[in-house]
């Protein structure tokens, strides 16, 4: 018998209409408001949404996560003072080894180079090897290889059991010696690993993750509730919807950690399920490989770099920035470096990923756009002259925005060559293709400007018109 939160998670994946999931999402948000303890049990079910194949049930997976993290306290905790002698913080950082990423020391060349390229799938459906922790019995190792031979037998009308028996797909034990290497040696060897070892590497790594954060933060039976051992790992709020004082630690870690780590899944599905859940986690509670892209109408649209795009603005809407922000660390510009290494790659999704995370990161800090506009128009204006017309249609798209802002911005000589690149992009373009919306929009939001008239040459509507006034 099925509860009623069941038959939520049910109508989220299998509802009729985007309405009906959009109302079991806010249950599951009521849900959490009644029952606070049950945090990590229902963030748990909805992350198995979040990797559906299907669009609708990861975008209500992820309003489900809104729903859920809207009903959960933020987290402040108070300081404690530690009283310590100089001498004893000197060996401490001695001691302890930075455990994160550093955006001084981190290399997006050496990223780009050395790294896998995401792209639609990981191709585990052409793979015939079964994953460590699954289990097949040879039956069904039958049938899952006749459909991977596309042997149907009601289709088909053919036997498998005339093509391959069991003794066929029994593997035959070798005892051989392995000789091992250090990971040291491998990774300073000049190739370093084959594409197929990364991937292989990589699948057993965020299995044992995952592994490891379902067991060690979520219990184990579904409708049993936390033990007094498990708040103290994961940490639940109370009753009175505050955290209590034995958490000491995010309580929302591990499931950011685990959408951090889906972020760099293989399937194109996962990726973009886990963008869109931690966009809506970093706008709740928070103080570049992707190759893939669907063309739709002739222009690109690149879901999981769209979607990443905007959870860094979410980010860069929470970063302090400015001459006079406490910005000790560099966290701001670090990341706008970072980006701005992007649009020099050689790869037209790198830089099209750059545009769009400069698009969001304009629209979202218009405070400081008299620091961050000088320093990324060129950038932009390299973008317009894009030989791909999308790097171009996003580079058009990350100034409309802004452009109220241009004409005091820019000097006369650079909002006229902007003005002078659209007509000439217009002008190459087909009157259909769909960067011309990117590109009219621009122009268009640029020439109402009453600013922008006293800046601008006028230009002639056609060609003719400008061999008549010659004449």
């Amino acid at each position: 018998m099925t509860s009623r939160l069941d038959r939520l998670f049910i109508l989220l994946e299998t509802g009729t209409n985007a309405v009906t999931k959009r109302a079991a999402a806010q249950q599951l948000g009521e849900a959490q408001r009644l029952h606070p303890h049950d945090l990590h049990h229902l963030l748990a079910r909805v992350s198995t949404l979040l990797k559906s194949p299907q669009w609708d049930t990861r975008v209500s997976a992820a309003h489900a996560v809104q729903a859920i993290l809207a009903q959960v306290p933020p987290w402040d905790p108070e300081s404690i003072k530690k009283e310590a002698s100089a001498d004893e913080l000197e060996v401490t950082k001695r001691k302890t080894p930075p455990a994160r990423l550093n955006l001084k020391s981190f290399d997006m060349g050496r990223v780009l180079a050395r790294s896998s390229h995401l792209t639609g799938s990981e191709g585990s459906e052409y793979d015939l090897t079964i994953s460590e922790g699954e289990q097949l019995s040879l039956p069904n190792q039958q049938e899952k290889l006749a459909a991977k031979l596309g042997f149907h037998p009601r289709l088909m009308g053919v036997d498998t059991a005339d093509l391959f028996t069991v003794e066929d797909l029994t593997p035959m034990v070798q005892m051989t010696q392995v000789n091992t290497i250090p990971v040291d040696e491998t990774l300073n060897q000049p190739g370093g690993l084959s594409r197929r070892e990364m991937n292989r590497a990589k699948r057993k790594v965020l299995y044992t993750f995952e592994l490891l954060f379902i067991t060690n933060t979520f219990p184990l039976n579904a409708g049993s509730k936390c033990s007094a051992s498990s708040e103290l790992v994961s940490g639940v709020p109370d009753g009175t919807g505050c955290w209590p004082d034995s958490v000491v630690d995010w309580p929302l870690e591990p499931f950011a950690e685990s959408l951090c780590q889906d972020l760099f899944s293989q399937k194109w599905e996962v990726r973009h399920g886990a963008a869109t859940a931690l966009r809506e986690l970093i706008r709740l509670h928070g103080k570049g490989l992707d190759r893939f892209g669907d063309f739709v109408s002739d222009q690109v649209v690149a879901p999981v770099r769209e979607t990443c795009a905007q959870a860094l603005g979410s980010l860069f809407l929470l970063m302090p920035g400015g001459q006079d922000a406490k910005d000790t660390n560099g966290v701001f510009h670090g990341i706008l470096s970072i980006v701005l290494k992007l649009l020099g790659h050689d790869e037209w999704e790198a830089r099209h990923g750059a545009l769009l995370a400069l698009k969001y990161l304009l629209a979202v800090r218009d405070d400081l756009l008299d620091e961050i506009l000088p320093r990324v128009f060129p950038a932009i204006i390299q973008g317009l002259s894009d030989p791909v017309d999308d790097v171009g249609a996003a580079a058009a798209s990350a100034l409309i925005p802004v452009a109220y802002a241009l004409p005091r911005l820019l000097k006369s000589a650079e909002l006229e060559a902007i003005v002078i690149r659209l007509w000439q992009l217009l002008k190459e373009q087909d009157d259909l293709a769909a960067a011309c919306n990117s590109f009219m929009g621009l122009l268009a939001a640029i020439l109402s400007l009453p600013a922008a008239h006293a800046c601008l040459t006028p230009q002639p509507l056609s060609q003719d018109s400008n061999n008549t006034h010659k004449k």
